[in-house]
């Protein structure tokens, strides 16, 4: 895939008013990216896939969640180049919750320090970064809404710079 990100303005990355700003946890014991619903107005949410087995989630505490849906979302990391994927499981939780599992399944890196998780793609160029925050590593990351739903997210830093998916 090869996605080109276009910026009108390149010393203003994300000023369209549909953009939706998430607060992202890079979860190491999350199977799946999750988010709530309340965290994507507007955003069309499918039925859960029915070839999945499981019907739900379970918490950190063993607490059963719900599994809702499931939404397709354009990421935009705003830096690095390269893509994640953008397929979030919808489910009643906190926070927006980013698996480092799916992120390595999709072909990527993901490197964990004292202040700050990176994830690289196979080239490794840097695409996005989650930094320490209260004992969690979260990425602010921008969902444009406008765009078309694929499950590919493109990440980019200039006028029309091509973002390439490493996948």
């Amino acid at each position: 895939d090869l996605n080109v990100v276009e910026f009108e303005d390149p010393d203003v990355m994300f000023t369209e008013t549909e953009d939706i700003i998430l607060e992202v946890v890079g979860d190491s014991g999350s199977c799946e990216h999750v988010l709530a619903a309340e965290d994507i107005q507007g955003i069309e949410i499918e039925p859960p896939d029915p070839r999945r087995r499981d019907r739900g989630f379970v918490a950190a505490n063993g607490e059963s969640i719900p599994h809702v849906g499931q939404a397709h979302l354009n990421i935009v990391s705003g830096e690095g180049a390269g893509n994640i994927k953008g397929t979030f499981q919808i489910a009643p939780v906190s926070r927006p919750l980013m698996s480092t599992a799916k992120i390595c399944d999709n072909g990527n890196a993901v490197t964990v320090r004292e202040e700050k998780g990176v994830v690289k793609s196979k080239s490794g160029a840097v695409i996005c970064t989650f930094y320490r925050k209260q004992n969690l590593y979260v990425a602010n990351l921008v969902s444009k809404r406008n765009r078309s739903t694929n499950t590919h997210g493109a990440c980019g830093t200039s006028k029309s710079q091509p973002a390439i998916d490493p996948a």
